[in-house]
């Protein structure tokens, strides 16, 4: 025994979950979706499409973590 503590990459090694970004990603589209579905005002209409955008971008950059990509199931 070591003593060094837990293994921050969990028990198969999986690199942890990148949190902020999976809530915002979630949130932008919730939000996006939302005001989309909800006003149909043009100031509305920007906001729901800005909110979806941020959705694709932050989706984008939770799925391609060069971490997670790199990791490879024994």
């Amino acid at each position: 025994m070591t003593g060094a503590g837990p293994d921050p990459q969990g028990p198969r090694g999986a690199p942890p979950p990148r949190r902020p970004l999976l809530v915002l990603t979630i949130a932008s589209f919730i939000i996006g979706a939302g005001v989309m579905l909800a006003f149909e005002a043009p100031v509305a209409r920007a906001i729901g499409v800005t909110a979806l955008f941020a959705f694709i971008v932050a989706g984008v950059f939770t799925i391609a973590d060069p971490d997670w990509l790199g990791h490879e199931d024994e």
